[in-house]
């Protein structure tokens, strides 16, 4: 490890710690894992930088801790692409007593092996891996036409969304079993890395995250039914407006603050939404929102943020506060 290298990959470390909105244990360690620890990186390996640390001692619901965790640091690498001789760096929260399957494992804290990797020629079946490869390549290719084909009808949405989520259980569940048995040269370990190498991998969760976003679109204007002049929304920009009382509560608010929110807003709208852990993180910073394993009201907005046991953030509408927080 380059001195350099591991300076900056501690400081970037220490300054996403700091920026954090909640109080954290003491880090245990800092580590590097992951194919650039080991024998088997490419030139797209990332840098995968683990923060080690005792879930218990944030909170005694260690998967209510994890998908707060996870959050955080979706949030930073979505935001922040750093390469270090050509190589991503991703930040990852580990408990400290989860057991890691890595064969290789650097100390950045400590600047030594924790475990040193061996070099053992693999015995590769490239024929599956190309054939299991294919074979998701197909679900995703048929994902893209299908919502492609169907981006104004939410019920096909709702349908293409949960096919995705189940293709990328299936791809989770495949490099999760290769890696206990056979280990980091397993096909379904391989096949992982090649879905994310030809970028099948983001071109999936694109998917997934675009049919979530059909379901609850809505197009309030259709140009066969009205007139001219009421083709466009009511207000194009809010903030040069000159009377802002014609401007609907729901534009009012904060330009920065997520969709999800202001989608709740108006008329007719749903009254229970899942969000996605950047927008749960933006709302809980901007509402001074901490512990969200109750339904938290924003203000007086007449809507509540919540998560679920198995990490999924949601918004849902309140009977309480039915006041406007954007008045």
């Amino acid at each position: 490890m380059l001195p350099s290298i591991r300076k900056k990959l501690l400081d970037i470390t220490k300054d996403f710690l700091s920026d954090i909105p909640v109080k954290l244990p003491k880090v245990d360690d800092i580590q590097l894992t992951g194919s650039l620890a080991n024998y088997n990186y490419t030139p797209k390996s990332d840098l995968d930088v683990h923060i080690l640390l005792d879930f218990k001692k944030i909170d005694e619901d260690v998967d209510l801790v994890k998908a707060a965790l996870d959050g955080i640091r979706f949030i930073w690498n979505a935001k922040h692409q750093i390469k270090l001789h050509g190589h991503e760096v991703e930040l990852y929260f580990q408990d400290t007593k989860e057991p890691h399957v890595s064969s290789g494992l650097f100390s950045l804290k400590e600047g030594k092996w924790v475990k040193k990797p061996e070099f053992s020629p693999p015995i590769i079946n490239d024929e599956d891996v190309i054939k299991k490869f294919e074979d998701v390549k197909v679900h995703i290719d048929k994902l893209h036409e299908l919502t492609s084909k169907y981006k104004n009808d939410p019920g096909k949405s709702k349908t293409l969304f949960d096919y995705g989520r189940r293709v990328f259980q299936k791809i989770k569940t495949m490099r999760k079993q290769g890696l206990k048995g056979v280990g980091e040269f397993s096909v379904g370990n391989l096949v992982f890395k090649l879905l994310r190498n030809t970028d099948y991998i983001d071109r999936l969760s694109k998917l997934v995250n675009e049919n979530y976003d059909n379901i609850y679109t809505e197009n309030f204007f259709r140009p066969n039914h009205v007139k001219h002049r009421q083709q466009h929304s009511v207000v194009r920009d809010p903030g040069t407006r000159k009377h802002a009382r014609t401007i609907p509560a729901y534009l009012q608010t904060d330009l920065d603050l997520p969709n999800s929110f202001k989608s709740m807003q108006r008329p007719g709208s749903p009254k229970f939404v899942y969000i996605s852990p950047q927008d749960a993180y933006k709302l809980s910073k901007h509402f001074g929102v901490k512990d969200l394993r109750r339904p938290k009201g924003l203000k007086k907005s007449g809507v509540a943020i919540g998560v679920k046991p198995n990490g999924r953030y949601y918004l849902m509408k309140t009977n309480n506060n039915k006041g406007s927080y954007l008045k």
